[in-house]
Formats: structure tokens, C-alpha cells, sequence
């Protein structure tokens, strides 16, 4: 009854393109083949040619340090307004995700005043 479970490496393994981020590495390519087929001069495929080798650089350093970072910056983006840097006191618990919430510049500014004891009945004697 020892049975062994095969993990396959094409279902774990995360979609690369290069050794980048596939979509990122798309649209790198796409913008710089845009950009020297429509400005259609030499000088702009040398710009492109350069943008595109050091943006490649530039991602697979990135899929080097984390391959889902795309996903983990976009999820953070997502949840900025309920995993606050800072801790609050006015935590939206119930709130779904997508309803955006309403400030005011009275809910901000609202501080309780408190008259002093003294200058209250000082007025009317």
C-alpha cells in the first residue's frame, strides 16, 4: 500500500516567458516592436532595441527575486484600503472589497470639544 502521488513540474511551475513574468514580457514586447515598426527609422529601433534588452534585464532580475510578483503586487493594490500600513480605530470589518468608502472632511476633522468646567457657568451669573 505504499502508493506514491507523482507531482508534475508543468502544473507547478509558474508561467515564465524568457525567464520574466510572461504577460509583462508580452507587453514589453509588443510596446517596443510598436514603437520601432511605427516610427519606422533606425535610431527608433535602436531605442527599442535598447528599451527592449534592458527591460528584460530589468524583469527577469525581477522573476529571479519573486516569479509571482506581478500577482503579489497586484493583490496588495486589491487590499490596500482594508490592510492598512498603520493601525486605525475605524477598521472596516463588515465592508465588502469592492464598495469604495466615503470620507468626509467632517468624519476626518470631528474632534470631541469639551468645554472647561469654569467657562461654562462663569457666562451666566
Amino acid at each position: 500500500m505504499n502508493r506514491k502521488n507523482h507531482v508534475y513540474r508543468s502544473l507547478t511551475r509558474v508561467n515564465q516567458f524568457w525567464g520574466c513574468d510572461r504577460e509583462l514580457a508580452m507587453m514589453l514586447l509588443l510596446v517596443c516592436v510598436a514603437i520601432a515598426v511605427l516610427c519606422a527609422d533606425l535610431t527608433a529601433a535602436l531605442i527599442a532595441l535598447s528599451c527592449l534588452c534592458l527591460g528584460f534585464v530589468g524583469l527577469r532580475s525581477m522573476a529571479r527575486t519573486d516569479p509571482l510578483f506581478r500577482q503579489v503586487y497586484l493583490r496588495a493594490l486589491r487590499y490596500r484600503r482594508v490592510y492598512r500600513a498603520a493601525a486605525t480605530l475605524d477598521c472596516p470589518l463588515n465592508e465588502p472589497l469592492y464598495a469604495p468608502r466615503k470620507f468626509s472632511s467632517a468624519d476626518v476633522c470631528a474632534l470631541p470639544t469639551t468645554e472647561p468646567s469654569g467657562a461654562a457657568g462663569a457666562g451666566q451669573a
